[in-house]
């Protein structure tokens, strides 16, 4: 039995719809996903920014109130206050990273 005939190789490429189809698909999802993680970073953000105006506003007022009281203010809050700022900075000093809380919080009573 002799052959003859001679094979060459040669390469072509095969697109199947199907799974070309799945790809695009995969990237819409990746790409949805990257866009809903943008828009919930972005909702956090808003709503820390909202957060701390809200604070503050309310720092404003409870020292507005605290010096323009007709009857005396509450000083337990002070004291409350005073009380978390001596309890951060023991844990500061067990070796906690908490100076932005203490930060914060001395600037509630100021």
């Amino acid at each position: 039995m002799h052959i003859t005939y001679e094979t060459k190789q040669t390469e072509t490429e095969v697109t199947d719809p199907n799974i070309q189809t799945q790809i695009i698909t995969k990237k819409e999802a990746a790409a949805a996903i990257l866009q809903a993680k943008h828009a919930l970073e972005k909702r956090i953000m808003d709503l820390k920014n909202e957060q701390q105006y809200i604070t503050q506003t309310c720092v404003e007022l409870s020292l507005f109130l605290h010096k323009n009281a007709i009857t005396p203010y509450n000083d337990d809050l002070i004291e409350c206050v005073n009380h978390l700022i001596r309890e951060e900075k023991n844990k500061s000093a067990c070796g906690s990273n908490n100076q932005n809380v203490i930060d914060g919080l001395e600037r509630m009573i100021i």
